[in-house]
Parts: structure tokens; sequence; C-alpha cells
């Protein structure tokens, strides 16, 4: 066997020895590692004395850590981006309630903002049959899409 071959062929048994000494002794990736996204909901009322017995409020659903589209996080075919839009548009209001002291209400009606610009957060317009904001009032989100949970976040008077 020629020479070359000879040291081609020792210089990869001893690559091959270094990878199993430095996976036997457990040494772990130095790199810093990336959290996943977090979901985050932002609810502030919306005061419009057009609507009179009537409570609006802004929702904006963000991802914490995450700088590109919301709605095409984990995503790579357009099939499924746009099936994420359709649930946002129709489905999404059923997945939303006004927790109160006494009750528990559906919004009435929910319209969806799409601007034409990948942006990491989106804003709907939430409208419930319901008079005023008390402190106590809460938003109830299921969330079927980004954490498969349950969320409740307080909803603020006015932009702070």
């Amino acid at each position: 066997m020629p020479k070359s071959i000879q040291g081609n062929r020792m210089s990869i048994q001893v690559c091959i020895l270094y990878f199993l000494i430095w996976s036997a002794c457990g040494v772990s990736d130095s790199r810093p590692k990336q959290h996943p996204p977090k979901i985050d909901f932002d609810g502030v009322a919306i005061e419009n004395p057009e609507t009179l017995g009537q409570l609006q409020i802004m929702l904006r659903m963000s991802l914490k850590n995450y700088d590109g589209d919301i709605l095409k996080y984990g995503l790579n075919e357009s099939q499924a981006h746009q099936e994420r839009i359709q649930y946002y548009l129709s489905e999404f209001k059923k997945d939303l309630f006004l927790v109160t002291k006494a009750d528990t209400i559906s919004p009435l009606d929910v319209i969806f903002e799409r601007p034409q610009m990948d942006l990491p957060y989106r804003n709907f317009i939430l409208t419930f049959n319901h008079a005023s904001l008390e402190n106590q009032d809460r938003l109830r989100i299921n969330d079927p899409v980004y954490s498969q949970k349950i969320i409740e976040t307080t909803i603020r008077k006015n932009y702070e």
C-alpha cells in the first residue's frame, strides 16, 4: 500500500478515535441554547363613544424571542400559512372570552388586522356586549396554535 494512502488511513483512524473519546466523556456543546418563542397577549380597552353598551379591546398577539412573521412561525409551506390565516379570520372568535366578576362573555365581533408586511405581532379588535371594563375583568384565550394552553391576560384601560 502506498505511504500516502496509509497516512490518510491513519489520520482518519485518529479522527474517529478522538470522536469516540469526546463522545464517551460527555463533552457538551458550549453554544448558547435558543429558547423557543413564547406567546404573549396584551389587551387594551378602546374608548369609543359610538359603541354605547359595548366594550372594544385591542388585543396584540406577539411572540417573544422571535422577529419574523408571527403567522409563519414554525411553518414551511404556504398552504399551512394560509390555513393559519383562515383560523384567525374565522375560528379565533370561538377561542376568546371576556371573564368578568359575574359572567364569561363571547365576543360579538373580532376584526383581524392584516397588514401586507411580515410582523412579529398581529392586532385584533374585539367587541363585547359589556358596558364597561372593571379592574378584575380579564381576557381568556384558548391558544391551539402556539402554546396549546388557555391563557388569561389583564386588560389595561389605556396605552401605558
